[in-house]
């Protein structure tokens, strides 16, 4: 049976998991009360022998003694840790387990107008939300789709040359109509989620709904759950799972995917000829959300594409989807007037362009701004930008501690397809910011040089990487102004 206690052995489970994701939370000031001092000691000197053991390795002969001493130590440090790890483990542990503990709900950041929440920033509150997390995913076998995987088989769908009726919609103010009775009834129905478990879950949505009300005190019927809580997206997933399962086999679904509150639906009529139209689906899709849920679909971003046959005169669709903007249709050839299906074209969507235009704009302000505001540390204030620029448009692994995590401009847009307008677009805004630069000084000249051998066309193609070491994202400092984009 799933342990689904908050045991030391738990907690080192969600510590390992953070780490390989790139997130130290033994950094001094990852919480308000620094746990992890002692571990962070015994690491930095497993650090020291790890750097002494690829010193002697480089040496041609190597002494093969020291290096077996060497080994030796490393061992007995990391056994050092562990045990320093359980300690520290332990002694949060029981302050989880103490009858007094509840995991603190507050009002966090309001980000694309939606309020987000948070548990104040304890260790105790971190774990215990990780572990509930795990809990719910064990239990329940539910998680958020894969973005990647969603897109790669949207785009084959989109090649093929099958007739088919797309719809794409997504869920009105989702997190914020879920309603708790019925979530709490599929939660207190299964026995295997445990009692503690199922607490701090109804304490959080008590939190919650009083925070609710302090704000919007005329609301009656309990519903929503908090946005930027880890295991509010689990507890989204469970409550959407039956008509998750509803859609995926209704009569003539070939692909059904959600990402969130992001739908799309691709039907394949058995008859070609027939003549449903394009409304009919929409009611058949927002009937199934009614009859199983009190959630309801966005009238105004519920776009419908009926590819069923050509039209006679060529037509192009433009379906916007989890950051992209896909082009297809068909398409008059200009020789003989035969309609054509148009190669599918992929760009970012103007949502995310807009953002990358709002960062560089922003980076250059920030460095003026920077200029005026702290005269003396104009240097630190060139090389922010250059990181920032760099950070945007290259590509950098996520944090040295888990190697096979990439991101930058490529992995953030790897199904972009020629001719790369957009690509090429932040290219010319970039250079006519760093054109806006003065350049009378030496130490400006050599500043426009460096800025100019950025591009996003050049870093794209060519997967370019940049590093960044830890301390350039220590108190958020590279990429605190676009918090809010």
């Amino acid at each position: 049976m799933l342990d689904q206690s908050f045991s030391p052995d738990n907690l080192r489970i969600i510590l390992d998991l953070e780490n390989r994701k790139g997130v130290y939370i033994e950094n001094k000031s990852f919480f308000e009360n620094d746990y992890f001092q002692k571990s962070r000691k015994v690491s930095e000197e497993i650090k020291s022998v790890n750097e002494k053991i690829k010193r002697e390795l480089g040496k041609d002969p190597s002494d093969e003694d020291l290096l077996n001493k060497l080994e030796n130590e490393k061992d007995i440090l990391k056994k050092k840790r562990d045990d320093v790890l359980y300690e520290i483990l332990n002694k949060i542990n029981k302050n989880i387990n103490n009858d007094k503990f509840t995991l603190k709900l507050e009002l966090g950041e309001i980000k694309f107008k939606s309020q987000l929440y948070k548990f104040s920033n304890t260790a105790e509150n971190f774990f215990a939300s990780k572990q509930i997390q795990r809990n719910i995913l064990k239990t329940f076998k539910v998680k958020q789709q894969n973005r990647r995987a969603i897109l790669s088989q949207l785009i084959l769908h989109l090649e093929d040359k099958f007739p088919k009726v797309i719809i794409r919609t997504d869920i009105k103010s989702f997190y914020e109509s879920i309603p708790h009775n019925d979530l709490l009834n599929k939660i207190d129905n299964n026995n295997l989620l445990s009692f503690q478990t199922k607490y701090h879950i109804k304490h959080t949505l008590n939190q919650y709904w009083k925070l609710v009300e302090s704000q919007f005190p005329n609301k009656s019927l309990r519903k929503g759950i908090p946005r930027g809580i880890g295991f509010s997206a689990y507890l989204a997933e469970l409550y959407l799972k039956k008509i998750d399962d509803l859609i995926k086999t209704s009569d003539n679904v070939i692909f059904y995917k959600r990402y969130v509150d992001d739908i799309i639906i691709i039907y394949s009529p058995s008859d070609k000829f027939e003549n449903k139209s394009i409304d009919q689906y929409k009611k058949k899709v927002s009937k199934i959300f009614e009859n199983t849920t009190k959630l309801r679909l966005h009238p105004n971003k519920t776009k419908c594409f009926d590819l069923k046959n050509k039209t006679k005169i060529g037509r192009t669709y433009k379906l916007d989807y989890l950051g992209y903007l896909f082009i297809f249709g068909w398409k008059k050839n200009k020789k003989d007037g035969v309609i054509l299906k148009r190669k599918l074209e992929i760009k970012m969507s103007e949502k995310k362009l807009n953002r990358y235009s709002d960062k560089i704009k922003m980076a250059f302000l920030d460095y003026k701004q920077g200029l005026i505001k702290y005269k003396g540390k104009e240097t630190q204030i060139r090389k922010l930008l250059i990181s920032r620029i760099k950070y945007l448009s290259t590509n950098s692994r996520l944090n040295s501690r888990k190697q096979n995590v990439l991101i930058g401009i490529y992995f953030s847009n790897e199904f972009l397809t020629e001719p790369f307008s957009d690509l090429t677009y932040l290219d010319t805004l970039l250079r006519n910011e760093i054109n806006k630069l003065p350049t009378i000084r030496d130490k400006d000249k050599k500043l426009v040089r460096r800025l100019k051998t950025f591009n996003f066309s050049k870093s794209f193609k060519q997967k370019k990487f940049s590093k960044f070491n830890n301390a350039q994202f220590e108190n958020d400092k590279l990429l605190k102004i676009w918090k809010y984009l």
